[in-house]
């Protein structure tokens, strides 16, 4: 009598492990949602996916509903951490030393030692850390020598820029950390083909690891309103989210507003400037009062991401800063813009990324972030492109090529390939 062939043994899904200090219920960062769309398809394409993230108490603003946005049958571990910032400084000061390479450094210890345990536990394969935060970085070039498992950088921007980081030892600590990752990672992300181009000739022996994997929009996150948005009075333009004085700086905005006032061109009631979560340390509410621009320019605190884009969609207009520093970056929150389908104001540099798209699409009124002159001309054509509804924005077929999905299916093929 035949016996009956022994069935083969299922093959195991391979596993990985993400390191990431951006992750719910941190609040008010849309660089979460990149690393929300990765966990999400690694997990639903057959990954055992395990996330390596900080103790909340790190976060400096947090809500419940940001959990929310973590994808199901994914496991969370977190290890302890605490923000320089927060937890280590005296009326708002630290020593340097204690920021280095970030404020996050007290999780690197704690996040080599659990994250050396999962990899063993979980017979985890492949390690993907992610920027804006080097010490991330720190920990998957460190778990990599460790393990031996394949290891995919996911840096976003630009690391080391001729004005960034500042401080002798900041510099010359990034500087050696991104020659780790060049050497020793087997890919490289960027999100802009200009920031992949400074990489593959600063480091050519390596240029054939550098990819690109945009940011981009999540339409499960949030259903888009397709509705047209009514024609309010006053028109209300929306900056969503953090800006300083580096490479979002609104000086040139205000002064704009502050002339077009002065000239009669702007009256109470005709518009209004709401800036969404962006005054961490009341410098803004400074510069708006010292314009007297209380009546057309107001603040408000964080929100949940999804009330976030619910209040895009209802915008008249989105506003979106981005300085020259940043030429070689498009940011997470654009993606958003272009997903909401209203009218844009972006004020950059001409030679930038965020220029070139405007361009690419024929999208928005963009102008230059320091220039209060042509910034007015902007807002008044932007007035007038309202009151006739000529103002364009993205169509559905034109939007998905910008989906977090299409985007991530980049990635999935990077950490497959051996």
């Amino acid at each position: 009598m035949t016996q009956p062939s022994a069935q083969p043994e299922p093959k195991p899904a391979p596993a990985c492990l993400v390191i990431s200090y951006h992750f719910p219920p941190l609040l008010n960062s849309s660089g979460l949602l990149r690393i929300i769309s990765f966990v999400r398809a690694l997990s639903e394409n057959g990954w055992d996916t395990t996330v390596l993230s900080c103790d909340t108490k790190a976060y400096q603003q947090t809500h419940p509903e940001q959990l929310a946005l973590i994808p199901p049958k994914v496991r969370l571990v977190r290890c302890f951490a605490r923000h320089t910032a927060k937890s280590l400084s005296w009326r708002g000061k630290y020593a340097d030393v204690l920021a280095l390479p970030d404020a996050l450094q007290s999780w690197i210890l704690p996040a080599i030692w659990r994250g050396w345990r999962l990899i063993r536990h979980h017979k985890i394969s492949v390690i993907l850390s992610s920027y804006p935060l080097a010490s991330a970085q720190v920990i998957g070039y460190a778990l990599h020598r460790l393990s031996g498992a394949r290891w995919v950088a996911d840096l976003r921007d630009p690391m080391l820029q001729p004005d960034y980081p500042s401080g002798k030892l900041r510099r010359a600590l990034f500087g050696y950390l991104e020659r780790r990752i060049f050497r020793y990672a087997s890919q490289v992300c960027c999100t802009t083909e200009s920031c992949a181009a400074m990489y593959r000739q600063r480091y050519p022996k390596f240029a054939a690891k550098v990819s690109v994997i945009a940011n981009g929009y999540d339409e499960r996150l949030q259903p888009r309103n397709t509705a047209t948005a009514p024609a309010a009075k006053p028109v209300v333009m929306l900056h969503s989210g953090l800006l300083n004085n580096e490479d979002r700086n609104p000086s040139a905005l205000l002064d704009a507003i502050a002339l077009l006032q002065q000239q009669g061109q702007l009256q109470p009631g005709q518009f209004q400037l709401m800036f969404r979560a962006a005054d961490q340390h009341g410098a803004l509410r400074q510069m708006i009062k010292q314009r007297q621009l209380q009546q057309w320019v107001s603040i408000g605190s964080a929100i949940p991401f999804q009330q976030a884009i619910a209040e895009m969609q209802a915008a008249s207009v989105l506003l979106l800063l981005q300085g020259a520093s940043c030429n070689q970056q498009i940011p997470a929150k654009l993606y958003e813009y272009l997903y909401c389908q209203r009218p844009l104001l972006a004020l950059c540099h001409k030679d930038g990324e965020v220029a070139a798209l405007c361009q690419q699409h024929n999208l928005g009124i963009w102008a230059d972030i320091d220039d209060a002159t042509a910034i007015a001309a902007a807002l008044l054509q932007l007035l007038a492109q309202l009151k006739n509804n000529s103002a364009r924005v993205l169509s559905a077929q034109e939007l998905v090529l910008y989906s977090r999905q299409h985007q991530a299916m980049r990635l999935l093929k990077l950490m497959q390939q051996p």
